[in-house]
């Protein structure tokens, strides 16, 4: 009884003690806003407020719509509003004078009655959330369309807050002032390397194994020490003069000038990589897919597309589901990039790792087959490569297959100089021809080498016939080319389909310009695509696949509001691709909307069915006030792109 009444009482004393603080901050923000506002009007500018509640990055990542704003708005006076903890970084970026502090979105709201009269930029994504209040938060500058569940679709993160807040994008670099100090790690004269391995989110981080490997690879290849930071210490750091751990000891000012002044970045998906972005550090950044996400770009400026100050590795499932022997092969580009200096470490643009690059086991394309194209060419590949994009085709999708005799390997340099020259097209290649077997495996450990099956693959030919060595391909038809003509070869293992594109011998000039080949490949890879939309009428089981749908909300009238839960593919054991709501059709289901599925982790879900690849088997769906839809007629379906099967869960 006494124990329960002590808990009470110090619940009590929590929500008082919460109230009063609350309390005593809105009083000190409101004096902080008044005393911006008199300071810039007596320089005769006029107070324009910053909304960015969360987080570290996100902060980082705006500096470059901060950029635009002082462009486009001359004579305004900048003040962040934010979370206390981000202040010092806020106060980082050129233009900010000043911070305004709230602590969720609730403080937000109630803050904008005492600035009403200011011009308000709000970057806050629309659905945005937190704890202690009820609600979502809606975007205050007007009909924003970026939200939290489609903010990469406008592009990198900056690029999105410019969509949310109204400002006009054009390509900007984010920017941080210089830091002061940052403690006895960065001031040190011997050059080092900051390595961030966790993120708050599973679907970012990577695996120990992977991070252990690249702590022994720096320490045996390079002379760099190694400084490991975030919020926990890594159990699976190796000891040793060189490495000293950090995680858990430094707070934002430090982090900042520890990767001001760092020799490299190598790390997750974070705010630390885009600090480094934006201190123009040389990173190795590795990014998975990220709920809805397949495939982002976070970055502008020096780890954008531009300038490739980073070799961006993008994985088409969950980070943490990266193979190590892939980040091996980007982490030795990117150490003979650096020992080089003669191209910046990303040169080529992200590598998007196909499933046909990795061993068959490693991973299961859920069958959505991958297409690519081999470009056989004995002119100048740029110059293939441009009329190749010319004609639609995308760079990604090409690998170039290149003659020993194009390129110089008889010695160390010479093989640098062909290896930076290959990589910096933005495409693979492979050799054609004959190479000793030693140079070849050194060769084929650059990150665009091409591989079948996680196996690098080397051509031989003459004029009207050649043969592929080492593949796991199973042609259409026998491997011959007679008269220049395109061949499909099935890789069935990995669903790929290769294009076979000859143009030996032929002149570049000439009208032959590729456009049909693009349009095939197209075609190909549209035809392994999923397709749905609202109207279609589907049939829909209730077998191949495992779920629970955890919660239904409903609207007074009985309607469902949101619903989640999870679901997995008894085929594959990974989450669907596509998740639709529909009504009984009577023969069928006519869909009503079809969305990406959101992939949240469900770890307890994975370790339950013993399927560590049902991990992020999570969704979780609003539907839209216009979808009048009722039980027994409403349906949630869910998409095998691999069996092209829609299924159906119960709400039970």
């Amino acid at each position: 009884m006494l124990a329960r009444a002590l808990g009470t009482l110090h619940r009590i004393l929590t929500r008082t003690r919460g109230r009063l603080t609350r309390r005593l901050r809105a009083q000190r923000t409101r004096r902080a806003a008044a005393e911006f506002v008199a300071t810039a009007r007596s320089r005769g500018n006029e107070p324009l407020a910053i909304l960015l509640v969360e987080r570290l990055g996100d902060i980082v990542a705006a500096s470059a719509v901060v950029a635009l704003l002082r462009e486009d708005l001359p004579g305004r006076e900048l003040a962040w509003v934010g979370r206390g903890a981000y202040r010092d970084v806020a106060l980082r970026v050129p233009g900010i004078t000043t911070f305004l502090e709230v602590e969720c979105y609730g403080e937000l709201a109630t803050l904008l009655d005492a600035v009403a009269d200011w011009r308000l930029i709000d970057l806050n994504l629309n659905g945005k959330t937190c704890g202690c209040c009820p609600g979502t938060w809606k975007n205050r500058t007007g009909q924003a369309p970026a939200n939290t569940e489609n903010y990469y679709d406008f592009g990198p993160l900056a690029q999105a807050f410019a969509a949310a807040g109204g400002v006009a994008w054009r390509e900007r670099a984010p920017g941080l002032m210089p830091s002061h100090g940052g403690g006895e790690e960065s001031s040190r004269a011997e050059p080092y390397v900051v390595v961030h391995s966790e993120s708050e989110e599973a679907a970012r981080s990577w695996t120990a194994e992977g991070w252990r490997s690249v702590v022994q690879f720096l320490l045996r290849e390079t002379a760099l020490r190694i400084v490991h930071v975030g919020a926990r210490p890594a159990p699976w750091l190796l000891a040793g003069p060189r490495v000293r751990d950090l995680a858990g000891q430094t707070n934002p000012t430090e982090l900042l000038a520890l990767v001001e002044r760092a020799a490299l970045f190598i790390g997750i998906d974070s705010g630390l990589a885009h600090i480094a972005n934006a201190y123009r550090r040389p990173g190795l950044v590795l990014l998975g897919r990220y709920r809805v996400f397949a495939s982002y770009l976070p970055y502008t400026g020096y780890y954008g597309a531009g300038e490739s100050g980073a070799l961006l590795v993008r994985h088409l499932l969950e980070c943490v589901e990266l193979p190590t022997e892939v980040v091996d092969r980007a982490l030795r580009t990117v150490c003979r990039r650096l020992r080089s200096a003669a191209l910046p470490v990303g040169a080529g643009g992200p590598w998007d790792v196909r499933f046909n690059e990795l061993p068959f086991a490693a991973a299961e394309p859920a069958g959505r087959g991958e297409v690519c194209a081999l470009l056989v060419v004995d002119a100048d590949e740029t110059r293939w490569l441009e009329r190749w994009e010319a004609a639609g085709g995308r760079r990604p999708d090409v690998a170039i297959v290149v003659p020993t005799t194009h390129c110089r390997f008889d010695h160390a340099d010479s093989r640098v100089a062909a290896l930076d020259q290959l990589e910096a097209l933005g495409c693979r290649f492979a050799l054609c021809g004959e190479l000793d077997d030693a140079t070849l495996a050194e060769v084929a450990q650059s990150h665009r080498y091409l591989r079948f099956g996680g196996v690098p693959v080397r051509f031989t030919a003459d004029r009207d016939r050649w043969r592929i060595e080492w593949s796991q391909l199973t042609p259409a038809s026998p491997p011959e080319l007679t008269g220049g003509g395109d061949m499909v070869f099935v890789d069935a293992a990995s669903a790929t389909q290769w294009l076979l594109v000859d143009r030996r011998g032929r002149d570049a000039t000439a009208a032959d310009d590729l456009a049909a080949s693009t349009r095939r490949i197209g075609e190909m890879l549209a035809s392994a695509l999923p397709t749905a939309a609202p109207g279609d009428v589907v049939e829909a089981t209730r077998d191949g696949h495992v779920a629970s749908i955890d919660r239904v909300a409903r609207r007074p009238d009985g309607r469902v509001a949101r619903a989640s839960g999870w679901v997995f593919l008894k085929r594959t054991g990974r989450p669907p691709d596509l998740m639709g709501v529909a009504e009984n059709h009577g023969a069928g289901y006519r869909l009503r909307s079809v969305v990406r599925f959101t992939r949240l982790e469900r770890p307890d879900v994975a370790r339950d069915h013993g399927l560590p690849s049902a991990r992020f088997c999570g969704w979780s769906l609003a539907v839209a006030d216009q979808i009048e839809l009722a039980a027994p007629a409403f349906a949630f379906l869910v998409f095998d792109s691999g069996s092209g099967i829609w299924h159906r869960l119960d709400l039970q």
